[in-house]
């Protein structure tokens, strides 16, 4: 078995140093993958929407994973992407585990908030109206990598999700500002063969924050596979 991580939005594999440093599990292999533009890889200007990023991954397991039985761990952006892999049923998977990944369009009341603002105040110089644009969106909005941002945040993947039939946990920390836990029950409702563990006094990236507990808890997962 070979378990496959998918880094969250410009992070790499850097930021799963501690975590691969204490998971443990018999018989279990474990790469990171590390995106185009995300830090580590030069970034490829024809992955410009999700389905390139989703084909790109895709293409990477044939040709390096071909022979093996996987299961994938997506953080946020990577969650997103392996939970689309999971709704078209390949061999190979056997699993999945989504950790903070806004599968489901499901924007806060700031984010709502400033891009009426930005709407409204369309008539401002482009400076004013990036005061009320997203982090995220302020760092790609001079980058390669806008196209793809601006095509995944719109991609809602609430029908796709009730496809996904491989045994599949949902890691969340309670106080997740990014993607809100009751998106992540919202999510779980949809995956019929799906459990959800809520990561207490954790944020959205569980994988640096409680490196040591994920670990633990993926391990118990595999162990089910």
């Amino acid at each position: 078995m070979h378990i496959l991580i998918l880094p969250g939005w410009r992070q790499n594999t850097q930021h799963w140093r501690q975590f691969l440093a204490t998971f443990a599990a018999p018989d279990i292999t474990c790469t990171i993958l590390d995106f185009p533009g995300f830090g580590i890889v030069p970034i490829d200007k024809n992955i410009e929407t999700f389905t390139d990023a989703q084909k790109w991954v895709e293409t990477y397991i044939q040709k390096h994973l071909y022979d093996q039985e996987i299961i994938l761990i997506g953080h946020s952006f990577g969650g997103r992407i392996a939970s689309a892999i999971a709704s078209t049923s390949p061999a190979y998977l056997k699993g999945i585990v989504l950790i903070g990944a806004p599968c489901i369009y499901r924007p806060n009341f700031d984010v709502v908030f400033k891009r009426k603002l930005a709407g409204l105040f369309y008539f401002l110089p482009s400076k004013v109206r990036n005061t009320f644009r997203s982090h995220d969106y302020k760092q790609v909005q001079k980058s390669d990598l806008k196209k793809l941002f601006k095509s995944t945040i719109a991609n809602d993947q609430t029908s796709s999700l009730k496809h996904i039939s491989v045994p599949t946990l949902l890691v969340w920390g309670e106080n997740d500002s990014q993607v809100n836990v009751k998106v992540a029950r919202e999510i779980s409702a949809l995956i019929q063969n799906s459990t959800l563990d809520v990561i207490s006094s954790a944020g959205h990236d569980v994988h640096i924050e409680k490196p040591l507990l994920l670990a633990g808890k993926i391990s118990s997962y595999v162990k089910t596979i």
